[in-house]
């Protein structure tokens, strides 16, 4: 009888979990960034788009201590874009993989804007659906 009732709570916790587990969120910090001091009439945002599909999935505002926090986020590969009060692209992180953990992510223009990755993928992808698209398979008669 003990047996059955632990088999059933493990079960139902197996059932639970994974939809906890499903959703997770983007964090960091863009002080290497960004060092005028903070206005919060001026703020930055930090905005996540889909790297396969261009979608923005979050946007936030960065605090007085230039970090963010992106929810709730699905597993996938992401771009992360710091955007000035200006509105304008500053530089671009990543392309990163969300997948079981949180990652953090420190935002560092220095390196090359990873945008070309994203417009390589658009590319890729508009190739591939037009080409899917023209495709069509021969008549039965032949």
């Amino acid at each position: 009888m003990k047996r059955c009732i632990v088999t059933i709570l493990l079960g139902l916790s197996l059932i639970a979990t994974p939809s906890a587990q499903s959703y997770l969120s983007v964090y960091g910090d863009a002080r290497p960034q960004i060092t005028e001091k903070y206005d919060r009439n001026k703020r930055y945002i930090a905005r996540l788009r889909d790297f396969r599909t261009g979608e923005v999935i979050a946007s936030t505002y960065l605090d007085a201590e230039r970090t963010f926090l992106l929810n709730p986020v699905e597993p996938g590969d992401y771009i992360l874009e710091l955007i000035n009060p200006k509105h304008k692209i500053v530089c671009t992180e990543g392309p990163f993989t969300v997948e079981k953990t949180n990652p953090y992510i420190i935002v560092d223009c220095a390196r090359p804007v990873a945008a070309w990755w994203l417009v390589g993928a658009a590319v890729a992808a508009g190739l591939t659906s037009g080409i899917v698209a023209s495709w069509s398979p021969a008549s039965p008669s032949r």
